[in-house]
C-alpha cells in the first residue's frame, strides 16, 4: 500500500536503539519488509557503545524511509523517543523496541481499522517470547472488536483486564501525541498512556496478536533490581511528582487523585517486595533502611490515606504497606520473605 496523495507519510515508527547489535536486524527487517509501505522510520542511537549505529546507518543508506538519529548523549528510551517525536510527521505514530519484532502485515491492518472507524487509537495484542524467541504465552488485548473512550480505557488499564501500558501495543494520533511527551520517570509509558487516553475521545482494540515482545534474560528485565536503580525509589519520586504536580491531568480525568494513588501505591509495594526478594545482595540492615525510606516519604503517606485507593489493593500487599505506614519495618521485611504466613509473624512481632 502506498500513500494516496499526502505529503507527509501515513505512519511514524519511532525505535530507540542502545547496545542492541544482536535485535537489529531482526526488528528493522520486520520494519521495512511492511506490507504497509507509507511509513517513515525513526531508528534512534542512544549512545551505544557497540556497533548498532553502523547496523543503523547500512539501514538508512538502503531505505530512503529510514531515518537515523545519532543523539549526542545518552537519554534513555524516555529522551530518545522525545527526540523522535519532534521530527515525526505521519498522521499516526507507532513505538518499537528494538529487541521485539512485527508481523509484516501489522500497520496495514492497524491503519485500516483507524480509517474504517474513525478513532484516536488502534490497539492490539502481543506474542510473549523468551530471549531466544520462542513463544511462551499469546496476550490478546480483547477477544472482539472493541470500542472504548479514553476515560473507559484509563479505567480497564488501572482496575480493569486490559494491559496496555507499553506504548508499542498500536498506532497513536500524533494530533494528539504532538502535544505529549515521555517523562524520564519511572513508568513512563504508563504515565504516556495516562497523559494520552485522557485526550482520547475513542480507542480501538482488535484481537490480532502482531508484535512479538521479547523477554530479555538480563538483570535489567529479571529477577531482582537493587534498591537504587532507576526504577525504584527515586523513579517512584519522580512519578509520583508529575501526578502530583499535574493539573492538566487533573482536569481532564474524573477521580485522578484516586487513580494516581492506586497507581503509586503498586509502584512502592513493587520496589519495597524486590528489596525484600531472597536474591537481594543488600543485607537485612540495608533492607530495613531502604522499607523506612519509603515509609517516610510523603508521597506514600498520602497514597495510603487514600482510603479507595487504599481498600482497591490485594490483601496481602495492602497488609505489607499498612505495616510500612505504621513504620513496623522489620515486621515488614520478615512478612514479605514468610510469603504471607500472617499469624506466624504476628506471634513473632506482638506488640
Amino acid at each position: 500500500m502506498s500513500n494516496t496523495g499526502r505529503n507527509s507519510p501515513a505512519v511514524s515508527i519511532i525505535v530507540p536503539v542502545y547496545n542492541a547489535e544482536r535485535f537489529i536486524e531482526k526488528c528493522v527487517d520486520s520494519l521495512i519488509g511492511q506490507t504497509f509501505q507509507d511509513l517513515e522510520i525513526f531508528l534512534v542511537n542512544d549512545r551505544s557503545k557497540d556497533s548498532s549505529l553502523k547496523w543503523l546507518q547500512r539501514y538508512a543508506e538502503q531505505d530512503s524511509r529510514v531515518k537515523v538519529i545519532d543523539l549526542p548523549q545518552n537519554c534513555g528510551a524516555a529522551g530518545a523517543r522525545n527526540h523522535a517525536l519532534a521530527r515525526a510527521v505521519g498522521e499516526w505514530i507507532a513505538f518499537v523496541d528494538i529487541d521485539d519484532w512485527l508481523d509484516l502485515d501489522r500497520y496495514e491492518c492497524l491503519y485500516a481499522y483507524a480509517r474504517e472507524h474513525d478513532v484516536d487509537a488502534v490497539m492490539d495484542g502481543y506474542v510473549y517470547n523468551d530471549d531466544v524467541g520462542r513463544v511462551k504465552a499469546v496476550k490478546p488485548i480483547t477477544r472482539e472488536l472493541r470500542f472504548l473512550s479514553g476515560h473507559e480505557m484509563i479505567d480497564e488499564m488501572f482496575f480493569g483486564s486490559i494491559s496496555a501500558f507499553a506504548p508499542w501495543h498500536g498506532i497513536y494520533k500524533r494530533s494528539i501525541v504532538k502535544e505529549l511527551s515521555f517523562q524520564a520517570i519511572r513508568g513512563d509509558d504508563a504515565m504516556f498512556n495516562f497523559d494520552f487516553y485522557a485526550r482520547a475521545k475513542k480507542v480501538c482494540l482488535v484481537p490480532s496478536l502482531s508484535y512479538h515482545f521479547r523477554e530479555l534474560d538480563s538483570s535489567e528485565t529479571r529477577g531482582y533490581r537493587p534498591p537504587e536503580s532507576v526504577g525504584s525509589l527515586r523513579g517512584v519520586e519522580a512519578c509520583a511528582a508529575y501526578l502530583k504536580g499535574n493539573d492538566a491531568l487533573r482536569q481532564l480525568v474524573p477521580d485522578f487523585d484516586f487513580i494516581a494513588d492506586y497507581h503509586l501505591l503498586g509502584e512502592y509495594a513493587t520496589i519495597a517486595r524486590n528489596v525484600c526478594e531472597k536474591d537481594c545482595p543488600e543485607n537485612f540492615t540495608q533492607r530495613r533502611e531502604f522499607l523506612r525510606r519509603i515509609s517516610e516519604t510523603p508521597y506514600f503517606r498520602s497514597a495510603f490515606e487514600d482510603e479507595r485507593a487504599r481498600e482497591r489493593i490485594s490483601g496481602r500487599k495492602r497488609r505489607f504497606l499498612s505495616l510500612l505506614y505504621h513504620r513496623r519495618i522489620t515486621m515488614a521485611t520478615v512478612y514479605m520473605n514468610l510469603k504471607g504466613q500472617w499469624k506466624k509473624i504476628e506471634a513473632l512481632f506482638k506488640s
